[in-house]
């Protein structure tokens, strides 16, 4: 068999060639032989280590972005929407490319093994649908602890019930280590669930079943409830123990969502003073986009100063905490 034409050139003309093809070109080219998969691997042993993004839902899909191109392949159980298609921005050419799969998510997961090693991937962000069968939703966590020791960032999704048990397998067996989102909803009366606290922040978009105890519990830098049953007397004994450094001594910012008609008079029964200083403001505002008019600083027993907002609405009220 003839040598394969690439093989021929000097190392440096080479690479050149290299350097012009594209993502999916040198998956494809590292495919062809042993020999291809070997001078793709060199080739990208020194450059950057390339950010991937999965998504896990019925038409799961992994997106890996370098300096000028996004490349988004999508495995589908429907063979009409395979295809490929070619778009330009302001941040380069996005490409995607759908692929038929009778079991879409097993083939996202050994495609990734493979480039994985080839081309230097590694997740950075999931976003992760709980699937209606829990075998699977506990087979993706197993196989994503099996890929690396952490991941930075991940939104866990579900509208349907019965996915407690998964959420907390997930989370006693994944580090997350920068940022979590919890979309979820259907949960059972007596839900709790540890929040691990090596995650810079926590997002809950459904937080009915975080009460005042569960709060307390939370010891994450920054922490955003929505649809919380807080009430303004439990943000004022929340503020009081931070002040009296019994709590959330590595808080930097705290967002929700209180239930209740009591206003910020309530929330701020504690020594507190009103404050213009334009270097609050503009380390409150860096944190949070409000329509929030009045600031308040609050002193931590520490010397630690906090400056808080409220900003009242028809539908909710919304209670901001930032600490310098």
């Amino acid at each position: 068999m003839a040598a394969f034409p690439l093989f021929q050139l000097p190392l440096l003309a080479m690479e050149n060639v290299l350097c012009i093809m594209n993502t999916h070109q040198l998956i494809l080219l590292s495919l062809v032989s042993s020999r291809a998969k070997r001078a793709v691997t060199n080739f990208y042993r020194l450059k950057p280590i390339i950010s991937v993004y999965l998504e896990i839902n019925f038409e799961p899909s992994m997106s890996a972005f370098t300096k000028n191109e996004q490349w988004k392949f999508v495995w589908t159980g429907d063979i009409i929407g395979i295809g490929y298609k070619e778009e330009g921005g302001q941040r380069g050419v996005s490409y995607e490319l759908r692929n038929y799969s009778t079991n879409p998510i097993r083939q996202l997961m050994q495609a990734y093994d493979y480039v994985k090693g080839v081309l230097r991937w590694e997740i950075q962000e999931i976003d992760f649908e709980l699937r209606p069968c829990s075998t699977q939703n506990k087979s993706f966590t197993d196989w994503l602890r099996s890929q690396q020791d952490s991941i930075p960032n991940m939104d866990i999704r579900s509208d349907k019930e019965g996915f407690e048990d998964d959420v907390k397998y997930l989370l006693n067996n994944t580090i997350i280590t920068d940022l979590m989102n919890l979309y979820i909803s259907h949960y059972k009366d007596d839900f709790q669930v540890d929040i691990p606290t090596i995650i810079r922040f926590i997002g809950i978009d459904d937080s009915k079943f975080i009460n005042f105890e569960e709060l307390l519990r939370l010891k994450n830098r920054c922490i955003c409830l929505d649809q919380s049953i807080l009430t303004a007397r439990d943000i004022n004994r929340f503020l009081k123990s931070w002040m009296a450094c019994e709590s959330h001594l590595e808080l930097e910012t705290l967002e929700i969502d209180h239930s209740g008609s009591e206003a910020m008079d309530v929330i701020m029964d504690l020594p507190h003073e009103e404050t213009m200083d334009p270097n609050f403001i503009e380390a409150f505002n860096k944190k949070f986009h409000t329509g929030v008019e009045k600031w308040f600083n609050v002193k931590r027993s520490d010397g630690k100063v906090a400056t808080v907002g409220y900003e009242p609405s028809f539908h909710e009220n919304r209670f901001y905490m930032v600490t310098h």
